[in-house]
């Protein structure tokens, strides 16, 4: 098992919804946000909601996956910045993001 240490301006814990935690401008625009630094299933699900950051559609039981494709923006500036993190399948997961936006199935 090898073990990579995510860019920690990537790869945002849920402190990053505070105004002012996160000032570099990799951080503006991370990957991945954790739901952390909230207490309770419920708060994290409305935050997410409220910051346009849920994707599951509970009526259809599933993805929304072109949300998530607006949500991400994935100019090539994302995606350059997900190529060092092929080896966890993120490059996988951009190009079917991408085939989704074009308008394929992935």
């Amino acid at each position: 098992v090898k073990l990579v240490e995510l860019d920690r301006e990537l790869f945002v814990d849920g402190k990053w919804y505070t105004p002012g935690s996160y000032r570099s401008a990799a951080s503006k625009r991370p990957i991945s946000i954790q739901n952390n630094w909230i207490v309770g299933a419920k708060n994290k699900v409305e935050r997410a909601k409220k910051r346009g950051h849920w994707f599951w559609d509970e009526k259809a039981k599933t993805c929304l996956a072109e949300h998530v494709v607006k949500v991400c923006d994935l100019r090539e500036s994302v995606r350059h910045r997900l190529a060092g993190h092929a080896s966890m399948g993120l490059r996988a997961r951009d190009d079917k993001l991408r085939a989704l936006s074009s308008g394929g199935d992935g």
